[in-house]
């Protein structure tokens, strides 16, 4: 387990306390304010208040709180910097004084960013998980940044065991394996053909206490893979290098056969993965954020 992450959780924990028994809103339409019901899964939402897009479906104005009596409400805003010192001046005109909380605030200062598992690692630990890479782009697709709570919701659908492996196709700066350490997956081990990137995740996974067997090099190349029977890859590369990538898996499984799991986020090569018939298609996972939109899990069963 990531003990970074479990800080994480513990301040949502607490957080959530605060909630008891309270009719909860969220100030604040977007990724932030989306993510808000997944960290505090089976919380009641009342209403999502926003008074710069009201004509969105579920999205009101904040006229909304006047209805309310604020002693058994809970206002949860989901913006940050003047943007928010504008909304609790409202608030408080509105007599919800003490009834509210900025929720960047809770794991920031008031102007940071996005408040999510990978943003938070990389606070004191001097880590890397979502700058952009400077070196151009020559194989495969630009490395893209998935919300750490995310890639947890994907992964709650699973449980892993000691026996489990897991290996990232395009693993970039090593957060999504970070969360499969999290999550209880103790073999790692990635590929990514950016050095820059590569060295990232390195030095990231070092200063997690993350063992991981990360290569520098071309997936369409590598085919050491007999050892790991779960694979993930968030769009990392399309055509050709796709496919060879997903006949070099099946490959692995005619030289060794044990049961494959496939999580593909942001699945734009679907036909190629089921292609051969080999790779059965289970279920698709709605992410969080929208940024990623869903994930696909595929399986090659022993027969």
């Amino acid at each position: 387990m990531v003990e970074k992450y479990l800080e994480f959780e513990k301040l949502t924990d607490n957080f959530r306390y605060k909630l008891n028994g309270k009719r909860i809103f969220i100030w604040g339409y977007g990724a932030q304010g989306k993510l808000l019901e997944e960290y505090w899964n089976g919380i009641s939402i009342e209403a999502v208040i926003d008074d710069n897009c009201p004509s969105l479906k579920g999205v009101y104005r904040h006229h909304i709180l006047y209805k309310y009596d604020p002693s058994t409400s809970f206002v949860i805003i989901a913006v940050s910097g003047e943007a928010a010192n504008t909304i609790k001046k409202q608030l408080d005109d509105m007599g919800f004084r003490d009834c509210y909380a900025v929720l960047r605030e809770l794991f920031y200062g008031e102007n940071e960013t996005t408040a999510d598992y990978f943003q938070w690692v990389q606070k004191d630990l001097n880590i890397n998980f979502t700058g952009k890479e400077k070196e151009k782009v020559t194989v495969g697709n630009p490395y893209g940044i998935i919300y750490g709570t995310d890639v947890k919701k994907i992964l709650a659908n699973f449980v892993f065991q000691k026996t489990d492996a897991v290996f990232d196709f395009g693993c970039g700066r090593g957060a999504a394996l970070s969360m499969f350490a999290h999550c209880g997956a103790e073999t790692l081990g990635g590929i990514e053909y950016n050095k820059e990137l590569c060295s990232s995740a390195i030095e990231n996974l070092l200063k997690l206490k993350i063992k991981a067997d990360i290569v520098n090099g071309d997936a369409a190349e590598y085919c050491d893979l007999d050892k790991y029977n779960y694979f993930y890859m968030y769009d990392p590369f399309s055509g050709e290098l796709f496919e060879k990538v997903i006949t070099n898996i099946e490959e692995s499984y005619a030289r060794k056969q044990r049961e494959i799991i496939l999580i593909y986020v942001s699945p734009r090569e679907h036909k190629k993965v089921v292609m051969h018939g080999i790779f059965k298609f289970v279920k698709e996972i709605q992410t969080i954020s929208g940024t990623t939109g869903t994930a696909n899990i595929y399986v090659i069963n022993e027969e």
